[in-house]
């Protein structure tokens, strides 16, 4: 399988026209007849939400090994909104990308596309995130490709303060226990189950930065294991953490355990040294289940110690998928995505040069299982 590599590059005017907002000088759409597209028959918005059904167009690049790149622009259908709650206001998106590979679906009842979720802040930062590959549909909602605001180094490194992402994180899940008080149209019924799956995200994000060091699966950082790399500044008083979650892979009854291999996923979080809460949370699902999914398992985990930067590093393949990452074919599979994914935040640094489209991304080795922490 090729592995895509997307771009965003724009957004339906009809979202915003739904949130009423006039574009390119279209009227404002009615939000409750907008959000009736999407709801199914009975259901009806509380006043502190909307939502939108639209499409965004993303820009593909499917790699191969031998030939050369191929890029093209695509439509994506979207489901968007916002919700109010105190004072506060966030928006939310889910981005429909390609069809699962069929192995990466053990039972007909699993997700068929791989989805991305973003949940924004009022100023459009992003602070949740869901990547249904491994890198997401829409940059702009990539974590890692976030860099360290200018201007911000005297608060942390950060573009906001402690309370106004903490009132972020809550509204967030005000607004996921309100969707799941909604019931979506059958053909949007993943979607649906994807948006409330972010509870699962917060969930994750907060066990793991509550983790017992004592606990054999998890991997803990001291302070000086983790000064020396990090960059020296007074920001560094941040705590990142990643778990790695496994379950099984086949297709459709065809499983046989300990006979193919296992699906792997990452969840990571960072945690706010100001207030000590939740800063940021992103799942990567890598062209199959996320980590919170249905037979998906924890397998291990890793909680730095309170020194790092306000930045998190992900890194991930930018070879082509391949379902046995690389034994009959040059590329990837998720075992090696979630390879890469745990060390850059285990080493906290980019990776080099090249290391995407390298080892273990284009080693020639199966790689059918997941790794362990170290």
């Amino acid at each position: 399988m090729e592995h895509e590599r997307r771009r965003w590059t724009g957004a339906a005017a009809l979202c915003l026209a739904a949130l009423g907002t006039a574009v390119d000088g279209a009227a404002a759409v009615d939000p409750g007849a907008e959000a009736r597209r999407v709801l199914a028959q009975g259901y009806e918005l509380p006043a502190a939400l909307t939502i939108a059904l639209g499409r965004k167009t993303v820009t593909t690049v499917r790699r191969h090994p031998e030939r050369p790149d191929v890029t093209r622009e695509q439509s994506r259908p979207t489901i968007s909104g916002t919700f109010e709650a105190n004072g506060d206001r966030i928006s939310f998106e889910v981005i429909r990308g390609a069809r699962m590979p069929r192995w990466e679906r053990p039972e007909r009842v699993d997700p068929r596309y791989e989805l991305d979720v973003c949940f924004r802040d009022g100023e459009g930062r992003p602070f949740l995130a869901q990547v249904g590959g491994e890198d997401p549909l829409d940059p702009t909602c990539d974590l890692e490709r976030e860099e360290d605001p200018v201007g911000y180094v005297g608060d942390l490194g950060a573009s906001f303060t402690a309370e106004e992402r903490a009132a972020s994180i809550d509204t967030a899940a005000a607004a996921i226990a309100a969707l799941r008080g909604l019931e979506f149209k059958r053909r949007f019924g993943e979607e649906h189950a994807a948006l409330i799956g972010a509870a699962a995200l917060l969930d994750g994000a907060e066990s793991m930065l509550a983790a017992d060091c004592a606990a054999p699966e998890v991997v803990c950082e001291d302070e000086e294991e983790g000064a020396p790399l990090t960059t020296t500044s007074h920001d560094d008083r941040w705590q990142h953490a990643i778990a790695v979650w496994s379950g099984p892979i086949g297709s459709h009854g065809f499983y046989v355990p300990g006979l193919v291999g296992t699906h792997g996923a990452t969840l990571g979080a960072r945690r706010d040294p100001r207030n000590q809460r939740i800063s940021a949370a992103w799942a990567r699902c890598n062209h199959g289940k996320c980590p919170y999914a249905a037979g998906m398992q924890l397998q291990c985990g890793f909680l730095s110690g309170a020194s790092r930067p306000y930045h998190v590093h992900e890194e991930y393949c930018t070879t082509s998928y391949a379902a046995f990452s690389g034994a009959v074919s040059r590329g990837h599979n998720c075992n090696d995505d979630v390879t890469m994914q745990y060390r850059a935040v285990r080493l906290n640094r980019h990776a080099p040069s090249g290391w995407g489209s390298g080892y273990p991304c284009d080693d020639r080795l199966t790689h059918n299982y997941t790794d362990r922490c170290w």
